[in-house]
């Protein structure tokens, strides 16, 4: 078994569920990517053979912990994990993220440039999930055995090389041990920023009060959140949301007032054109098609 199957088997084991579905990518590009959409838990990674990327794509925060640090991540950052580091994640609700093996001449290229780095490296450029979040995409269109159908596999190969030089340049700008004191203060601003709105999300938020929390100027932390988070705050808060009120709709029984008001939605009606939107369906739909 190798490198990648071993890692494979790691993750689904401590999953304790398959991945969503598993695909490999051939060419000069190599690799094998998997998406998961799991229930809340906590686990302990044990350390793996070689370098793995994760980007998380919908859900709340993610706390990770590793020797004495523990960071947040949330949607749009991606982590990659070195080799040989364990690490324990707490998962607090659904969770929609894919993982990436890299395979050959660019599984070596990651691991020069990842050696020097003891802890889980946090790339906060929105370009990293964003390039991810577009394979990931891709993927159902390409079978198991690699061959695409209905897609352009120059395209996903070019996608695939920018991504690789997209990580390479992270981790090389990175000095050694400082992959997230390399953003500082601003991480923490974020951080902190996320706790409250999290507490929150059932009152309005406006960028003013999240700002005030942190204690800077709104306009300044607008642009220090979409910096780190490569999100805008009402975005942001909007998914956090959308996600809150499609939670409660599948797992609870409350009315449609009920959700919008937990959800922090102005109106009933407010919810239903942002849930339509977003989702494509209105709440009241997607809550019989639930229960179907």
């Amino acid at each position: 078994m190798d490198t990648v199957e071993q890692a494979s088997q790691i993750f689904s084991d401590i999953l304790g569920c398959k991945p969503f579905w598993s695909r490999e990518v051939s060419g000069e590009v190599r690799y094998r990517v998997e998406r998961f959409v799991c229930r809340g838990w906590n686990l302990t990674a044990p350390p793996l053979a070689q370098p793995v990327l994760i980007s998380q794509f919908g859900g709340k925060k993610v706390s990770s912990q590793w020797t004495s640090e523990q960071v947040t991540s949330f949607p749009s950052v991606s982590t990659l994990i070195p080799a040989g580091i364990e690490t324990t994640w707490e998962i607090q609700s659904s969770l929609d993220f894919a993982v990436i093996y890299f395979r050959d001449e660019v599984l070596q290229q990651l691991q020069r440039s990842s050696v020097q780095h003891v802890e889980p490296v946090a790339l906060t450029s929105p370009l990293c999930c964003s390039l991810t979040k577009e394979l990931a995409d891709l993927m159902p269109l390409v079978d198991r055995a690699g061959e695409s159908s209905g897609v352009d596999e120059r395209h996903i190969q070019a996608l695939s090389g920018a991504l690789v030089w997209q990580l390479c340049y992270e981790l090389n700008k990175m000095p050694k041990q400082q992959a997230f004191q390399s953003v500082g203060s601003q991480f923490n601003y974020v951080q902190e920023a996320l706790r409250y709105i999290h507490a929150n999300i059932d009152q309005p938020l406006r960028a003013e009060d999240v700002a005030g929390q942190v204690g800077l100027h709104p306009s300044h932390f607008r642009k220090i959140f979409t910096k780190v988070s490569g999100n805008t705050l009402h975005r942001y808060i909007l998914e956090q949301r959308l996600e809150l009120a499609r939670e409660l709709l599948t797992t609870s029984s409350l009315n449609l007032v009920d959700i919008a008001e937990r959800a922090g939605f102005s109106s009933q009606s407010h919810m239903a054109t942002c849930f339509r939107k977003y989702f494509d369906v209105t709440p009241a739909i997607f809550r019989r098609l639930q229960r179907a």
